[in-house]
């Protein structure tokens, strides 16, 4: 979850907003793990964090979303980044790289469509935040990637264990009010 997760979490609080509590469920499956990247593949090493973490997040403004991140099984490829809707379902690019389609599902399309992108930065952007917080700092308005949402994030991502530990739910003391959304801007690598 602390590896993984904050690039979810946080995605889903600037879709969604603030996260009111969180219940989670948490465990260790092994004991032992070999290191499979370099430069230490082969590597046993002993297990001593959770590695099988699952979260319900209860979001202010009443959503209710799911995460799963786990070390413990082995697949093939990436897991969807999904958002279900009364009326439709998305699926979004991966926030670990950056780009991707937009998929939407509505029931009388009969499939998924590409949806068209608003802004420039479909490819991999992860200075974008930075570019955003000296764009900021210029213009005195306030950044997007700011230490509120990190502390919010942080604060939704322990609490999963901290749930799991307590087998309870688990109200936040942190609050999250999204900053404006980025302007598309004409002139390409531009901010607001």
């Amino acid at each position: 979850m602390m590896d993984m997760g904050p690039y979810y979490v946080t995605a889903l609080v600037n879709l969604l907003g603030g996260v009111a509590g969180v219940t989670g469920m948490s465990k260790s499956s092994f004991d032992k793990r070999i290191i499979t990247s370099n430069p230490l593949n082969g590597t046993i090493v002993d297990v001593d964090i959770p590695t099988y973490v699952t979260g319900l997040m209860n979001f202010d403004n009443g959503a209710i979303g799911t995460i799963f991140t786990t070390f413990d099984v082995h697949y093939e490829t990436q897991a969807r980044f999904e958002i279900y809707g009364s009326e439709e379902t998305m699926i979004l690019p991966d926030p670990n790289t950056f780009g991707g389609p937009i998929k939407l599902l509505r029931p009388e399309d009969g499939g998924y469509k590409d949806m068209p992108l608003m802004f420039d930065y479909a490819d991999n952007s992860r200075g974008l935040g930075l570019a955003d917080m000296a764009k900021a700092l210029q213009t005195a308005r306030p950044y997007r990637a700011s230490y509120k949402l990190t502390q919010h994030v942080l604060e939704i991502l322990t609490s999963f264990d901290k749930s799991s530990e307590q087998g309870k739910y688990i109200s936040l003391e942190t609050t999250y009010e999204r900053e404006m959304p980025m302007k598309n801007n004409p002139l390409k690598g531009i901010l607001d």
